[in-house]
């Protein structure tokens, strides 16, 4: 056990309740995250409510908890929260920061917002060259952001048509320029294009990205665009993908390279602007368009990449990612038996492929 200890907040609001996440569930991946980092949980704080984080009693309770404790004490959510330092927790929060008496952290990052469910069904569709390399390598592959325009122009882009057409309104004197801004008109402009540079040039490649589909069941649309007649389709969950992969450097539960992982967000780019707090947006935001594809979005974010590095492979534990496979409704009978046998010869469980319902 290392010598970091812990006090877990989880706080939910009676809206994400509703939708189906439970105290019970987010208590259980705080355990989850200290366990996995090696931390002592010394308590446990939580309860649903519905205001702000600086006048929540239970928030009250776990800052005096940390002010009893004689050492530094890492202060986890399970959500990614806010402090108002004008209320009376803000402003205790903020003295024990400053005495180096607590460290606030968030076990999800505010870009990625996990299924309320942890067994939440999730699907990858892939052709037989790619299912071999996974059995060859047991790794999963992290294609890089820019190679995915190849099927939606709009991946990673970071301006939408309404924010282009707000900032080319702003040039052309159509629009009235904010004083709020604090900046002249023409460095704003300048310093949204150099932004926009920055992020196609920088950003973009050396982000990559891992796709899974969420259902409870195949699609026949899926199967059709992203496999082939001898394809297969993963079945997993989210909660065994998330803790399969054992590589050395990236994990879902390590602080330093972490993979995130997180539902994406379908937008109309005619009619909605990217925020702009955090580089990981356009990665999490697709046209409405794609949205049949109901995407589980896994990231990377190397900036030791080289140019030259198209594609990251990361270890994973086969046999407990995959739940089962499917063999492709287009493939002749005598397909399922030769995934059997590719099955064998990597030692995975060959009970686990099963022809496909379409077929």
């Amino acid at each position: 056990m290392s010598d970091i200890k812990v006090v877990l907040v989880a706080i939910l609001t009676s809206q994400e309740v509703s939708v189906g996440y439970t105290l019970e569930q987010a208590i259980r991946n705080l355990r989850k995250h200290a366990q996995k980092n090696d931390f002592t949980i010394l308590k446990v704080f939580s309860a649903v409510e519905d205001i702000d984080m600086g006048e929540s009693p239970t928030f009250a309770s776990a800052l005096s908890f940390v002010e009893s404790q004689s050492d530094k004490v890492l202060l986890i959510h399970d959500q990614y929260h806010t402090y108002n330092d004008q209320t009376d927790s803000g402003a205790k929060l903020k003295e024990l920061i400053t005495a180096q008496k607590v460290e606030p952290k968030a076990r999800c990052h505010p870009c990625f917002k996990e299924p309320a469910q942890p067994h939440t069904r999730i699907w990858r569709y892939i052709d037989l060259a790619k299912f071999i390399d996974l059995l060859q390598t047991q790794s999963v592959y992290f294609t890089r952001a820019d190679f995915l325009r190849q099927f939606d122009k709009q991946e990673g882009v970071s301006v939408t048509r309404l924010s282009k057409q707000i900032n080319k309104s702003l040039a052309d004197k159509v629009l009235p320029f904010p004083e709020t801004i604090g900046i002249p008109l023409e460095a704003y402009l300048e310093m949204e294009e150099r932004t926009e540079k920055i992020h196609e040039e920088q950003f973009l490649k050396r982000t990559y990205i891992n796709c899974w589909h969420m259902a409870d069941f195949e699609n026949f649309a899926m199967w059709k665009i992203y496999s082939d007649t001898f394809g297969v389709a993963i079945e997993s969950t989210y909660e065994a993908l998330s803790d399969s992969f054992m590589d050395d450097d990236w994990s879902f539960y390590n602080e330093s390279k972490r993979i995130y992982i997180g539902k994406v967000i379908y937008i109309d780019r005619n009619t909605f602007i990217m925020p702009k707090d955090n580089i990981f947006w356009p990665y999490m935001h697709k046209i409405r368009e794609f949205s049949y594809e109901n995407e589980l979005r896994c990231i990377i974010s190397n900036w030791n990449a080289s140019p030259e590095t198209l594609g990251i492979k990361v270890k994973i534990n086969l046999g407990d990612l995959i739940k089962k496979i499917h063999v492709s409704p287009f493939a002749p009978e005598w397909f399922k038996s030769s995934i059997e046998d590719l099955c064998q010869k990597y030692s995975i469980d060959s009970k686990k492929v099963v022809q496909s319902n379409l077929a």
